[in-house]
């Protein structure tokens, strides 16, 4: 694990700050980290994931730091697309905390070839699986590989297997030859509602 004592991959406002700690003392999750980790893209913009997590569970390459009273850990290959990002409250009336992130997410997850994708998906795939309740969103591109995650009605459904294989690979390798293989890196275990 990384520790950075004075150098915050994160910054957070007061107002955040001040929320973070009131939803962890409701949760009981006194002395636990703020855990963050990009899982995705949506809509050209990174995809977090927040929630509290024991401090030794953070993995040797995660990077911790303390901001005031809060430990702040965060996952190894989210660190770098974080640097100069400010957590902070949004300005709607009971607004949710929000990530403004100057990083470019394409330089992050694949270029070029990754926005392609990305277009794709929310141009024909997603509007087609969005009627049995499913989306699919890009992870990243590693060379010829797309990595997807699929949400809502897809995660954990019987029929998620076929459905990329047949579906949303093929639509995606005809479009985009470039891409040779489609990965699908959800954790289906997690689904609570599938379609099917």
């Amino acid at each position: 694990m990384t520790s950075e004592t004075g150098t915050a991959v994160l910054e957070i406002t007061p107002p955040a700050m001040e929320r973070i700690l009131k939803v962890q003392e409701d949760s009981e999750k006194s002395g636990a980290a703020l855990r963050v980790e990009i899982v995705g893209v949506a809509g050209g913009d990174f995809v977090y994931d927040m929630s509290f997590a024991p401090l030794d569970a953070a993995r040797e390459d995660d990077t911790v730091f303390e901001k005031g009273e809060l430990s702040v850990m965060v996952i190894s290959d989210t660190a770098e697309k974080l640097k100069g990002s400010v957590l902070d409250l949004s300005d709607e009336p009971n607004g949710g905390l929000i990530i403004d992130n100057p990083n470019d997410v394409w330089d992050f997850i694949g270029g070029d070839l990754a926005r392609r994708v990305h277009e794709l998906l929310e141009r024909q795939i997603n509007p087609s699986i969005a009627s049995h309740g499913g989306r699919a969103d890009l992870v990243k591109v590693e060379g010829s590989v797309a990595h997807l995650r699929l949400g809502g009605g897809c995660q954990g459904c019987g029929m998620a297997r076929v459905t990329l294989s047949e579906g949303i690979a093929t639509a995606i390798q005809e479009e985009i030859p470039e891409i040779e293989e489609v990965i699908d890196v959800t954790d289906h275990g997690a689904g609570a509602n599938p379609y099917y």
